[in-house]
C-alpha cells in the first residue's frame, strides 16, 4: 500500500520520500471478473515498485557514487519486500549493497524504526568490522619506524584535521567533552573552551561572575556542542571519515585508555 524511503546517518533518521499506491484491496468477485482484477492488481503493483524503485535510485546513487552509503536495509509484511529485491527495481549497484530483508508490522517513520532495531545485530556486525580495521590500520602505522601515517594527541589531530591531512578520525565513543563557545553580550570578543561535564557545570556558574577582557561586559555561553558532533563537523569540512569506537570492544577500549578517545590515520605526514 505504501513504502517510506529513509536515510540513516549514525543516531539521525531522515525520510527522503513517502509514496503510496493506489493498489486496489481484495475482493471477492468469481470467474472472469475475478482474473481480469487480479491482472489489473498485478499490474498496478508492478507498476508501484518500478516507482518506488525509481526513487530509491534517485536518492540513493548520488551517494553511492561519492563512497557515503554503507548498505541498504529493505523491510515490510509478506513477500513484497523479497520480490522488490529480487527483481530489477533497484539499480544493479545498489543491490549489491543490500545487506537484509526483514518483516515488519509497521509502516512510515515506525516502520523505519522497527527495521532499524530489528537490523540492530547485523548493523553491530558491520560497525564492530570497520572500527577493528580502522584502529588496526591506525596501530600498523604506528608501529613503523617514523610513526608512520598514524598522529594522536588531542592538539596534534585537531591541527591535523584543522590542515585537512586526516583521512580517518577514530573517536571513542565515551568522551564525555563539549565544544563551549563564551561571547560579550555588548562588543564582538568571544572565546572557545573544551572542557568535560564536571567543568562545563562550574562553568555555568563561574560565567556570572565573569567579564568581557576587552570592554568589561557581561559575558554568556552562546553555543554548547558535544565533542563528537564538533569533531563531526570538522571532518566533513575537510573530507575526512569519522570512526567512533566502543569502548566495550578490545580496539575502542585501546583507543580510549592509550590515546585518550581520539587518534587519526594521515593522508600526508605531517
Amino acid at each position: 500500500n505504501e513504502a517510506t524511503i529513509a536515510l540513516v546517518k549514525g543516531r539521525n533518521i531522515q525520510i527522503l520520500k513517502r509514496l503510496t499506491s493506489g493498489v486496489p484491496g481484495k475482493f471477492k468477485a468469481g470467474g472472469q471478473s475475478a482474473r481480469r482484477l487480479e491482472r489489473l492488481i498485478d499490474l498496478a503493483a508492478h507498476e508501484f515498485l518500478q516507482r518506488v524503485g525509481q526513487k530509491a535510485n534517485e536518492q540513493f546513487l548520488p551517494l553511492l557514487q561519492e563512497k557515503k552509503l554503507k548498505g541498504i536495509l529493505v523491510g515490510g509484511p509478506g513477500h513484497t519486500k523479497l520480490e522488490f529485491v529480487q527483481k530489477d527495481y533497484l539499480h544493479h549497484e545498489l543491490k549489491k549493497l543490500v545487506l537484509d530483508t526483514f518483516d515488519l508490522c509497521y509502516t512510515e517513520e515506525f516502520g523505519i524504526r522497527e527495521l532499524l532495531e530489528k537490523a540492530a545485530p547485523l548493523l553491530k556486525d558491520v560497525e564492530l568490522m570497520k572500527e577493528r580495521q580502522a584502529v588496526q590500520r591506525f596501530l600498523k602505522e604506528l608501529v613503523k619506524e617514523d610513526g608512520g601515517l598514524a598522529c594522536y594527541g588531542e592538539k596534534e589531530v585537531l591541527n591535523a584535521l584543522m590542515m585537512g591531512a586526516v583521512d580517518t578520525l577514530i573517536v571513542s565513543e565515551d568522551i564525555e567533552r563539549y565544544k563551549v563557545k563564551i561571547a560579550c553580550n555588548k562588543c564582538d570578543y568571544f572565546e572557545e573552551r573544551t572542557v568535560d561535564k564536571i567543568e562545563k557545570m562550574k562553568l555555568d556558574e563561574e560565567i556570572k561572575n565573569m567579564s568581557c577582557p576587552k570592554c568589561g561586559s557581561a559575558l554568556s555561553i552562546v553555543e554548547e556542542k558535544d565533542y563528537i558532533e564538533y569533531l563531526s563537523e570538522l571532518c566533513e569540512q575537510s573530507g575526512a571519515k569519522l570512526i567512533t569506537v566502543s569502548s566495550e570492544t578490545e580496539e575502542g577500549a585501546m583507543i580510549s585508555k592509550a590515546f585518550k578517545g581520539i587518534a587519526a590515520i594521515l593522508r600526508y605526514k605531517i
